[in-house]
Parts: C-alpha cells; sequence; structure tokens
C-alpha cells in the first residue's frame, strides 16, 4: 500500500457493504460512547529510525494485538512481500510482548523499534490531533460518515505525524464497538453500575466515561484478568477485536 492509503483490517470486510448492520455492527452511534476509538488505526514508522534500519536491512514492527491475530497475519504478509522487494528488507514482529500502546510508543522513540500498528490511543501519544474522531460522541451514522469526516483530516494528521517524525503507512477500520459483558446489559441505562475497562493514556476518554458508567483504567493485557477477578464487568471494543482474544469466553 502506498502511504497513507485507506484498508481494513477485517478479512470480511472485503467486498461488503460497509453500513451498520447486522449484530457485528450493533451499539449505533447514539449508544456508542467510544465507537472510533478502535476504529482508527495506522502503521507508522519513525523517519530518522526507518533510515538507519533500512541500511541494516531489518525493521522491528509491534502491536498489542497477540501472535496468531489477523493482525499479526496481515503483518507477516507485508513482511514477505517487503522481503521479495528491492534490497530485500526483513521485518521482525513483536506480536503483544512489547507492553501496551504507551510503551511501544517509548521504544519507537528511543529506536529499539522501528514501526508500529496503533489505535488511536497510541497515535494520540505522538500528535492529540488524532482524537478528533474519538471524542465527537454520538455524531456519525454510518460508515459513510465517517469515511467522510477521516478523508476530511486525514492530510492534516498524517502532516502532523510527519512533523513528529512518523510516516502513516495505512489507515486501516477494526469495526464498529459494541459492549462485552458478564452482566446483562438489555438498556444503555444497564451500564451505569458496571465497571467498565478504560485504556490508558486516554484521560479525555475517561472523563467522558464517567458521565456514563464507572471507567477503570487497565493496559490492554490486563483486560482477561480484570474480567476473571472481577476488577472489571465489561469492555467496549469492536467484535472483530474480541474475536482473536478470549474477551467472549468471560464477558459474551
Amino acid at each position: 500500500m502506498a502511504p497513507g492509503q485507506r484498508g481494513s483490517l477485517d478479512p470480511a470486510a472485503a467486498g461488503r457493504d460497509r453500513s451498520p448492520r447486522g449484530t457485528a455492527m450493533i451499539y449505533r452511534p447514539r449508544f456508542s460512547l467510544r465507537h472510533a476509538a478502535l476504529t482508527l488505526a495506522a502503521f507508522t514508522c519513525g523517519i530518522g529510525s526507518v533510515a538507519v534500519a533500512a541500511e541494516k536491512s531489518e525493521l522491528r514492527i509491534a502491536t498489542v494485538a497477540p501472535a496468531g491475530s489477523s493482525f499479526h497475519k496481515r503483518l507477516q504478509t507485508l513482511g514477505n512481500e517487503w522481503s521479495r522487494g528491492p534490497g530485500g528488507v526483513s521485518m521482525n514482529i513483536y506480536a503483544g510482548t512489547q507492553g501496551g500502546e504507551l510503551q511501544i510508543v517509548r521504544r519507537m522513540r528511543v529506536g529499539q523499534i522501528q514501526g508500529a500498528m496503533l489505535t488511536s490511543v497510541g497515535l494520540a501519544q505522538i500528535d492529540r490531533s488524532v482524537t478528533a474522531l474519538q471524542y465527537m460522541p454520538m455524531m456519525f451514522r454510518d460508515w459513510d460518515d465517517v469515511d467522510a469526516v477521516r478523508e476530511k483530516l486525514r492530510p492534516d494528521l498524517e502532516r502532523r505525524l510527519s512533523d513528529a517524525g512518523y510516516v502513516v503507512m495505512v489507515w486501516a477500520d477494526a469495526g464498529w464497538v459494541r459492549y462485552f459483558s458478564n452482566k446483562p446489559i438489555l438498556r444503555f441505562q444497564d451500564l451505569k453500575s458496571l465497571r467498565v475497562y478504560a485504556s490508558s493514556g486516554d484521560p479525555e476518554s475517561v472523563e467522558l466515561m464517567k458521565s456514563y458508567y464507572t471507567p477503570v483504567v487497565l493496559e490492554p493485557e490486563q483486560i482477561l484478568l480484570g474480567l476473571r477477578n472481577g476488577m472489571i464487568d465489561a469492555l467496549p471494543v469492536p467484535a472483530f477485536l474480541a474475536n482473536f482474544s478470549q474477551v467472549p469466553t468471560y464477558a459474551p
């Protein structure tokens, strides 16, 4: 893909009407506080670090997604394609082993890794402007709305990230957010009594959540433990992302 190109991380999205429909797209925008929080993802590379890595024909890429997930497999496919290209650049992928996205961004800054697949939580550590899509709850009706706004913002977002020393390789969607809970959620009001996962490094979103339920800040690798020990009752996440984890086992 060319730098800045948009794609989908959901294999099932290919050739499909992208308007929200069916159970995979439930929690309409007016019921979703962070419906765009995980739909915005990017593969970013530090410019200076990449130049050094290219000389060594090696790139170290990190993602919070676990090994064997669709995200990991997509990166492996990309790595295979790059290895066959001019220069034979090899890609070492660290899937779910480098901590949360805050830690991954820190590792990029010091040159331990050269690239990452990030959600808006990680990208916001580089430039807060990427949260423009995230902090507009109840604003988007469907994917056409999201795409229209993102395409208007994309040139400026990519320029700001470039000014910080990063190049966006691809923007991708992960799907609409739905709530996975170990307690029944029949109405939006049912969320008020629940302790719901919130991502660390996202204080504005946490403050917004407080108006609707009790947010509990955890790192992604703590989610399953939190569900098992009762620290959290639910989490908002696209079904596609939950599918490659054990989340449905503890919060169907």
